[in-house]
């Protein structure tokens, strides 16, 4: 037996060039997102602290300009992921942060409580990109993944993953739909069905081999997303496949992740 070994980019290359795009990506997702203006059930809060510091921009490194005392109402005009644009009575305008907003109580008139109605706003958010580590069949795997959400407990993601063997290098193509009973909640578990594919091409010419094998696969999954703020999210996910082949005993994987993401 004769085994001809090809040199492939070994599995902490690719992940390490997988997480320094992903950072990049997120990092600039994060800096050109645009304020989002908050709904009318939000127009107006009453500052319940002894004051609330103004900053000319949104973040702590920006200065305090101008300082509202407690009783004044300012009217909230938008948010920049924790931080929140306002309007005072007297027209001055600047950027306060969320636990400042969090602490104020909602104005008269306002029917939803301030906490609820920001996490509506935050709900509004869409598409979801991330990225996940972990063991595929005990070898490593790194995915990227893209999400939408489709109901506030629908969501439909795609995924693309890497693994590296000793022998074979595999790639896995997915798709599936995920249900989050409980979106609201800082921890929200999920659950999903998909299906994909999985191409598995060996490393080594073996004598009798065939190189690549495409498989039609099955998943189902369950998982956690906690939110680390208002845009970031870290991600525990299980996933359990089954592969269509055309004998009677198919095959059983399983894959195991953590991973970060981006919601937008």
């Amino acid at each position: 037996m004769v085994i001809e070994q090809r040199r492939v980019p070994t599995l902490p290359w690719r992940a390490a060039r997988l997480r320094a795009v992903c950072g990049a990506l997120l990092c600039v997702a994060l800096w050109l997102q645009p304020g989002q203006v908050l709904a009318a059930e939000l127009a107006e809060v009453q500052v319940a602290e002894p004051l609330m510091q103004l900053h000319t921009g949104p973040g702590r490194g920006f200065p305090v300009f101008y300082v509202a005392e407690r009783g004044e109402t300012v009217q909230i005009i938008k948010r920049r992921t924790d931080w929140f644009k306002v309007r005072t009575a007297r027209k001055v305008e600047g950027w306060v942060s969320r636990q400042q907003i969090e602490a104020a109580v909602a104005a008269p008139g306002v029917k939803e409580g301030l906490r609820d109605a920001v996490l509506d706003d935050y709900l509004k958010k869409r598409v979801e990109v991330g990225f996940g580590v972990g063991r595929f069949a005990g070898d490593p795997v790194v995915s990227f993944r893209t999400g939408y959400l489709l109901t506030e407990n629908l969501i439909a993601e795609a995924d693309v993953s890497q693994v590296s063997g000793a022998f074979t290098g595999s790639r896995l193509f997915t798709g599936n739909l995920q249900i989050q009973p409980y979106s609201r909640s800082r921890f929200s578990p999920y659950f999903g069905l998909g299906a994909g594919l999985f191409q598995n091409r060996n490393r080594a010419s073996l004598v009798g081999s065939t190189g690549t094998l495409d498989t039609a696969v099955l998943s189902a999954e369950a998982g956690m997303r906690f939110y680390l703020t208002r845009n970031f999210l870290l991600r525990l996910d299980f996933k359990q496949y089954l592969s269509l082949t055309s004998v009677q005993s198919n095959d059983r994987f399983s894959e195991v992740q953590v991973g970060l993401s981006f919601f937008f």
